[in-house]
């Protein structure tokens, strides 16, 4: 694990802030719902995001 994916507070949310950044868009277009490299990208932050925050759990 390197530093940009430590479970900190900061990469939590520079984590969750780009998770949500996707999700808007595609609620401001919605064609992007069906776009599947945005689709992928949207999952791939939610993964990043809840990797984090389930290590965290656990440091805490």
């Amino acid at each position: 694990m390197n530093v940009h994916h430590l479970p900190t507070e900061r990469n939590l949310e520079l984590a969750w802030t780009s998770y949500h950044a996707l999700v808007m868009a595609a609620d401001a277009d919605r064609r992007l719902w069906a776009d599947l490299d945005h689709c992928k990208a949207v999952a791939r932050a939610w993964d990043h995001w809840r990797a984090l925050f389930l290590a965290s759990e656990k440091a805490a």
